[in-house]
């Protein structure tokens, strides 16, 4: 299911997979049951207008993998979800059954059966007794 407000452009997406609305995916492959939650983008255009190469571990060692390509938005595994208003940048690998939570920008090789998480929460919870609605 592709939603409303959605753009998409050069992808491939496979069977049972849900894009709702107000996306943008460019250039990628979306593989089987992928769920996207909405206002999520797949980046395509490296700023400095350079070749997009693939970053993966090797032997426990990070290798980049040119594409040969300048437009290249994210390849996402089955079975996997991303939460809301995330960006995946260019060249993103996502292994199958992972989970992105909400508000990451992710970029690089996420291994399958992974689950990424924000680093910090974008607002803090207060006790109602702590906090003052009045404009005194």
């Amino acid at each position: 299911m592709i939603g409303h407000g959605t753009e998409v452009r050069q992808i491939l997406v496979l069977d049972q997979t849900n894009i709702p609305h107000s996306n943008c995916f460019f250039t990628s492959l979306v593989g089987s049951r992928v769920r996207i939650g909405g206002h999520t983008s797949t980046a395509n255009f490296r700023l400095d207008k350079g070749e997009i190469a693939i970053r993966v571990p090797v032997e426990g060692k990070m290798q980049s993998f040119p594409t040969g390509q300048t437009l290249l938005g994210a390849v996402i595994g089955d079975d996997s979800a991303i939460g809301g208003q995330s960006i995946l940048q260019p060249g993103t690998l996502i292994g199958p059954r992972c989970r992105i939570y909400n508000h990451c920008s992710v970029s690089g090789h996420i291994p399958p059966d992974s689950t990424v998480k924000p680093k910090s929460l974008p607002f803090e919870i207060f006790p109602r007794r702590e906090v003052s609605l009045s404009h005194d």
